[in-house]
């Protein structure tokens, strides 16, 4: 072990003493560097590191205690032992008042004295400037740390410690902490925080503390961590969910549109139409991160295969209705038969005729909200009702009455095709 002293000693003589006496000490090495007055002390001091200084008081440009004041402002926590020429008790209690951390005369009687009072003051202000150093250190880490006995009673916590397990470091400087620590041991805690669960991961090293063996654990906040992995999960679990509700819907809708009596070209038409649909409304749902989608963007995205002018002729009228992302897919299914059956029998196969489709919340006597839609047409050919139930009519009122719990009246009356609708409503989750 080597520790860097500055000697400050005019006196050739008296240095090569103080230098042969502190050769002596076995196992420890200074590296000493001399200097003959205080402005050049003051100025290698500011300068430098040093682990100690030994003060001769009467120097060329300096005498007395007003050397010692000097030196101690610039050495901060350096200490300094005073190098006195006479043993006087008044010089050592005004010299220690003033800052020195002992006075040791050039008696040869005393070479042993300062030898060992060299090394012991220089270790323990070593150690104290490096657990001051330690405590900066983690004082602005954003882990928390905490230094134990091998024990496990707490000797220093950080303040990010203070934050985390949310006490004062008074409350646990002392106390028995409550989980294990062994060196090398990697573990996860919970802690209770103001009736907030927090989770932290815990990895255990040995350091020195005090001149003591001890251990040091790093603690780590790792909430953020647990409840983004628990969402990930859920999300993971959501998204199988909806994968196969989506190849369900998919394989009932292909199923459907292939068993009628139809061409195999119109079949193959009709089902690239809804899952054109589908898909459509999938992507809407997508932007919104499957929160939800309005009513408005829904039914866009199902008449998306019309041509731009019989688009123009479908006239919404509505509040702004979010709909949760089953309700979305459902009514996206529901408004593009209702499209295509208005292209193909009803009032979009004429130039003059019109759809209409409003919609608006219900509530009465304090029950919960329902979500009305009319879809009518005006201006189209004669209605006749149909002789059989196509799929079209399969899904509008299967799927409501299923997947939502709707109910659905179709009235086919001669001036104009009306389906009204009316289903629970539920509010998206955020």
């Amino acid at each position: 072990m080597t520790f860097q002293l500055l000697l400050v000693e005019d006196n050739a003589g008296d240095a090569d003493l103080a230098i042969e006496w502190l050769a002596d000490l076995g196992g420890t090495s200074f590296e000493i560097e001399q200097v003959a007055t205080l402005t050049k002390a003051v100025e290698v001091v500011e300068a430098g590191t040093y682990d100690g200084i030994i003060l001769d008081l009467n120097l060329p440009d300096s005498t007395g205690i007003d050397t010692l004041k000097r030196l101690v402002s610039v050495a901060q926590d350096v200490p300094i032992i005073v190098f006195s020429g006479a043993d006087d008790p008044g010089l050592r209690s005004m010299a220690e008042a003033e800052g020195a951390r002992q006075v040791i005369s050039k008696d040869g009687t005393h070479a042993r004295l300062l030898t060992r009072s060299v090394f012991d003051i220089v270790k323990r202000s070593s150690t104290e400037r490096t657990d001051h150093q330690f405590e900066n250190l983690v004082g602005v880490m954003p882990d928390a740390v905490i230094v134990t006995t091998l024990d496990g009673v707490v000797q220093f916590i950080n303040p990010a410690a203070q934050e985390l397990f949310g006490r004062e470091r008074e409350e646990l400087i002392g106390e028995r902490i409550g989980f294990a620590v062994k060196e090398g041991c990697v573990s996860e805690i919970e802690v209770l925080r103001a009736q907030e669960r927090r989770f932290a991961e815990i990895r255990v090293g040995h350091c020195v503390w005090n001149r003591r063996s001890a251990y040091l654990a790093m603690i780590r906040d790792i909430t953020e961590q647990k409840r983004l992995g628990e969402q990930l999960r859920l999300m993971v679990n959501e998204l199988n969910h909806r994968v196969k509700n989506s190849l369900a819907t998919v394989q009932g809708i292909a199923a459907q549109s292939l068993r009628d009596t139809k061409p195999l070209s119109e079949a193959r038409e009709a089902l690239m139409r809804r899952l054109f649909a589908f898909a459509k409304t999938h992507d809407v749902l997508t932007e919104c991160s499957w929160t939800g989608a309005t009513l408005d963007e829904v039914a866009d995205a199902a008449v998306n295969f019309l041509q731009d002018n019989d688009r123009t002729r479908i006239r919404k009228d509505g509040p702004s209705v979010r709909l949760a992302p089953r309700a979305a897919l459902v009514f996206s299914l529901v408004l593009n038969e209702l499209a295509t059956n208005a292209v193909k029998y009803g009032a979009l196969s004429k130039a003059a005729g019109q759809v209409e489709v409003a919609w608006h919340l219900t509530s009465e006597n304090g029950a919960a909200p329902r979500l009305a839609l009319r879809w009518q047409e005006k201006n189209g050919p004669p209605v006749v009702p149909p002789t059989r139930r196509g799929f079209g009519s399969r899904l509008i009122e299967g799927h409501l009455a299923t997947e939502l719990e709707g109910v659905v009246h179709s009235d086919y009356a001669p001036d104009g095709f009306v389906c009204s609708i009316d289903v629970p409503y539920v509010t998206p989750v955020e």
